[in-house]
């Protein structure tokens, strides 16, 4: 599971010429292809499922499936983190697949895949730290995005599927005070939401309800 929050990159942001120091080291760069697929009537992206074929520096594509993961009520009325699970165990992603496309039922993911299309490709550089010195118990990351000019940055931390409530919520905390600390702004969006807002107006439109809680 990602707990994650986006921040805006400027020129004033002390993450964007981030270099091993005080308090990060860095991790690695990375050069990714994210190709996002769906049907023609993008089922699985209004249903906040996010199937993607990601290549890393030019390696063979990994199939993933992001989606969100909701908390159960507990009075918090308003949260800055997302929270999502992803997978890249083929049988686990065709099992997503299949709860929300009801004519994929029954089907093997080969199958499934052929009645998908690439709707959105985009090319990224990733640089990414971690954070040094901590008092939380598991590493904080944060990641700089650059693609078609923009940049957006993210701090996240991973936590095993079967987290507690109590254990999400303590990881939110931890990334709201890396946004304090250094005070970051929250971004708009990510790289997904700015092409889809640049390239799928309507598309846009369906999903305002979802991208409005990123």
């Amino acid at each position: 599971m990602e707990v994650e929050r986006k921040f805006r990159v400027t020129a004033e942001n002390p993450f964007v010429n981030l270099e091993e120091g005080e308090y990060f080291v860095r991790k690695e760069e990375l050069l990714l292809l994210d190709q996002y697929f769906d049907n023609s009537s993008f089922e699985l992206t209004v249903n906040d499922h996010w199937l993607r074929q990601r290549t890393v520096d030019s390696s063979r594509g990994v199939w993933e499936i992001k989606y969100r993961h909701a908390l159960p009520q507990d009075g918090v009325e308003e949260r800055h983190c997302t929270q999502y699970m992803e997978t890249s165990d083929i049988r686990e992603i065709a099992s997503c697949i299949r709860r929300v496309l009801a004519a994929a039922d029954g089907a093997s993911f080969e199958e499934i895949l052929e009645s998908l299309q690439c709707w959105c490709a985009i090319r990224t550089t990733r640089r990414t730290h971690e954070l040094k010195v901590h008092a939380y118990g598991s590493p904080i990351t944060v990641v700089l995005d650059s693609f078609d000019g923009k940049h957006v940055g993210e701090v996240e931390i991973i936590l095993p599927e079967n987290s507690t409530p109590e254990e999400v919520h303590r990881a939110e905390g931890a990334v709201d005070a890396v946004f304090s600390r250094f005070a970051l702004e929250d971004a708009s969006g990510g790289k997904v939401e700015n092409f889809i807002r640049e390239q799928k107006p309507e598309l846009f439109d369906k999903l305002k309800h979802l991208l409005t809680k990123n």
